[in-house]
């Protein structure tokens, strides 16, 4: 008997070990988060970008997405990605929203929106801005999960 639960224990060990290196695998094929892209002329669709957050998953992001082209600003997005594990999400609740940059002329823009209301993977908001933006500035948001304020992320306004 000693020497069957011996075995089981080995058995659930390497189990374990296993369970570990795969998940170390799959955490090594996810691209890392990047933050660098810029809205161009030629760029009709905008431009995004993502880093680390804190969040309620084990892999969160925080993403910011410029709507137009060149110095023309549409719209803003900011939002959360949790996941517990890649490709489950995870529910995410109470996240406030904030974004921000520079208008043509050297004129601060923000907008922030606070949600009281949970989300299973994501949860974000969508400003219109309409507006002409500073070039070389950067359009940033961030995520604030838990009062957790990670670091911007950001997209460069190029024309």
């Amino acid at each position: 008997m000693n020497i069957i639960h011996q075995m089981s224990s080995i058995r659930a060990r390497s189990l374990l070990v296993l369970a570990a290196a795969l998940i170390g695998l799959l955490a090594a094929t996810i691209p890392a988060a990047t933050a660098n892209a810029a809205v161009t002329a030629s760029d009709p669709e905008g431009a995004a970008g993502c880093t680390a957050a804190h969040g309620p998953g084990n892999w969160n992001n925080h993403c910011v997405r410029v709507n137009g082209a060149g110095l023309n600003v549409e719209s803003i997005e900011g939002w959360i990605d949790s996941k517990g594990v890649p490709g489950y999400p995870v529910t995410v609740c109470n996240v406030k929203i904030e974004v921000w940059g520079t208008e043509l002329g050297g004129y601060p823009y923000s907008n922030s929106f606070q949600h009281n209301t949970c989300a299973l993977g994501h949860l974000g908001a969508k400003f219109t801005v309409n507006k002409q933006f500073q070039p070389g500035s950067q359009v940033c948001s961030k995520a604030i999960w838990e009062g957790k304020q990670p670091q911007p992320a950001c997209v460069q306004i190029r024309y």
